[in-house]
């Protein structure tokens, strides 16, 4: 999970540098793999407006252009396809040392003086485009260092975090951890309301309720699929290692960043009659976004209309029916996916995306609705419409439950060999947005609904060693009394059944659960072996 750091401190306070925020978290269990820092290389590339672009005298794919950095008119000459006079552009001026390792200096071009360059994202380390310079929007201030326009005095760091923390795989997540480490105030998820404007409703039915409970979606009309995505979303998407596509597409997957939900967009033109969560039926086949054609089987749990499939279940939507650039009219899904019965179907059909990999953690089933609502938000800003009512089918028996779990505080000093107030104790379950109710003997602590790992006691004393800090725990030695037993001369150690053995002529084997197959037949030729079919590695 790349998070970054500026994104984070909208969420929550950071008052801390970056290695001791990194010693934080990996001291709390969300282990830091490594920092980046984003401006690294563009100290001297600037806002730049192209006053006039004209062709190069004895180069047909050159041009020559007069670029303002806000103070100076210089002379660029500029081999991208899509330069033109009025543009605001990314400016390296002369001096600047690329990512890349380029210096720039002013240089003859064919005979034409060239005061540095026009960079494309891929020349700045800010994107894989490289086929045309980056067209920043009109507003964006000539002369304003790239550092500051695009707020990248940034630094973004990688967490490896452990499967039963799914809770974090977003920057909500993180930013909840940060507040209950720090002390700071809770994020508040504060999510402005779409009021419809239209009456039309998609109409959808579970099928297949223990696997899926909850299945929101909304209609928007009249948007704009071809709008350009704003440059600070897309900024947003590659500091999380994620490619930007398209508008509506880059909106859920930056939803799905921020609130830990994954969400999918279908064409509604394309779609019949309504939705239906269930089970495929043999010979069914998928077309996904990536191309690959699934055969399908009835234990497959996929999303359909009326007529077909139109998406792996928590995985992947389909080709046929996915936003294109024509798109006008758009159907919102966000659903909650049983976790258990979606383990292991990615792999089947070799497959691992950021959907899959958050629904077999566990995602919050209370945040479908304000997923869709934060990316309707987003789509009417940024690609207009008008939007429906949210339709939501659940089956409320089938959602997870968050039980009490019986917490006696003494249990703390009985397991951590630490003690710890018990008003401490509180506060702590209080900031990670537990509930709780103080008995006599014992406590009734309920975890949120985003927490799956807490489930009984040592779960808790766990939490409270993690915030109150590994570091503040001693090293003590438990009190243990021992005796020798008294030999038995019926019984002999593990050692002398060993010599037993060589001496009958056997020899010692540490066989492995799996092998090469060229391997098993020098263990095992006469039979055939059982081969796995999603291994890990060869």
């Amino acid at each position: 999970m790349k998070l970054s750091v500026n994104w984070l401190s909208k969420w929550t306070t950071i008052d801390r540098e970056i290695p001791a925020l990194c010693d934080l978290l990996t001291m709390a269990g969300l282990e830091v793999d490594g920092v980046e820092s984003v401006a690294e290389g563009l100290s001297n590339v600037v806002v730049g407006h192209v006053d006039s672009r004209e062709q190069h005298p004895n180069a047909d794919k050159l041009s020559v252009c007069q670029v303002s950095d806000g103070e100076n008119l210089s002379t660029v000459v500029c081999g991208a396809p899509n330069v033109a006079a009025g543009q605001q552009v990314a400016y390296a001026r002369p001096g600047a040392v690329l990512p890349n390792g380029m210096k720039l200096k002013v240089a003859k071009l064919r005979g034409v003086e060239s005061h540095g360059m026009l960079c494309s994202a891929a020349e700045l380390g800010l994107g894989e485009g490289a086929d045309g310079i980056i067209e920043l929007p009109a507003d964006a201030p000539t002369g304003t260092t790239l550092i500051d326009y695009l707020a990248l005095d940034d630094h973004v760091i990688d967490v490896d975090l452990t499967p039963n923390r799914g809770d974090c795989l977003s920057i909500l997540g993180v930013a909840r951890e940060l507040a209950a480490l720090t002390g700071h105030a809770t994020p508040e998820v504060a999510v402005e309301k779409i009021s419809p404007a239209l009456d039309d409703i998609f109409p959808v039915r579970l099928d297949a309720p223990a696997a899926c409970a909850k299945y929101a979606g909304r209609i928007i009309k009249g948007v704009n699929a071809a709008a350009a995505t704003p440059i600070w979303l897309s900024e947003a998407l590659r500091r999380a290692g994620v490619r930007s596509i398209s508008p509506v597409v880059d909106i859920t997957n930056y939803v799905m960043l921020e609130l830990g939900q994954p969400m999918h967009a279908f064409d509604l033109a394309t779609l019949a009659g309504g939705i239906n969560v269930r089970y495929a039926e043999n010979g069914e086949t998928l077309t996904l976004l990536d191309g690959q054609d699934l055969e399908l089987s009835d234990d497959t749990l996929v999303i359909a209309d009326h007529d077909k499939p139109i998406a792996l279940a928590g995985i992947m939507g389909g080709l046929n029916t996915g936003v294109q650039s024509h798109t006008r009219d758009v159907l919102l899904e966000s659903a909650y996916f049983d976790p258990i019965r979606l383990a292991g179907v990615a792999r089947q059909f070799r497959l691992h995306t950021d959907a899959s990999h958050r629904f077999e953690r566990g995602v919050d089933f209370s945040g479908q609705e304000r997923a869709i609502e934060r990316a309707t938000a987003l789509i009417v800003e940024i690609c207009g419409g008008l939007a429906g009512p949210i339709e939501t089918a659940e089956n409320a028996p089938a959602l997870p439950t968050r039980d009490p779990i019986d917490f006696r505080p003494e249990a703390v000093a009985e397991i951590l060999g630490v003690e710890v107030p018990n008003e401490a104790i509180k506060q702590m379950f209080v900031a990670l947005g537990c509930h709780v109710e103080q008995g006599a003997a014992s406590w009734s602590v309920t975890p949120p609904n985003y927490r799956f790992d807490l489930a009984i006691e040592v779960d808790l004393v766990e939490e409270v060693a993690r915030l109150h800090g590994y570091d503040k725990l001693g090293a003590t030695m438990p009190p243990m009394s021992m005796s020798i037993a008294p030999g038995n001369r019926w019984q002999t150690g593990i050692n002398g059944i060993r010599e037993q053995l060589v001496s009958q002529g056997f020899f010692e084997a540490i066989t492995y659960s799996f092998i090469d197959e060229k391997l098993f037949g020098l263990f095992n030729g006469e039979q055939d072996p059982y081969a796995l079919e999603n291994p890990i590695s060869s």
